[in-house]
């Protein structure tokens, strides 16, 4: 298992339109992979795209199944 605590996230704008503003839609963690971090699926208040936000955007792999394990 990787060491969660040195995942860094970032807040997202929506891919689509740009926009900040967003509503916490789901809150869960990845049970396939079995981690301790809980996620939140926004909805774009602009457009209704749906994606998770914060996002861990460089550190995303390391939540994948067909990750290989790493030094982190």
């Amino acid at each position: 298992m990787f060491d969660e605590s040195k995942i860094k996230v970032e807040n997202l704008t929506c891919n689509l339109c740009g926009s900040d503003k967003y509503t916490v839609f789901l809150t869960a963690d990845n049970i396939r992979r079995g981690t301790k971090r809980f996620f939140n699926s926004v909805e774009c208040k602009e457009c209704g795209f749906k994606y998770t936000n914060p996002a861990p955007v460089e550190d995303i792999k390391y939540y994948y199944k067909n990750y290989e394990e790493s030094t982190l």
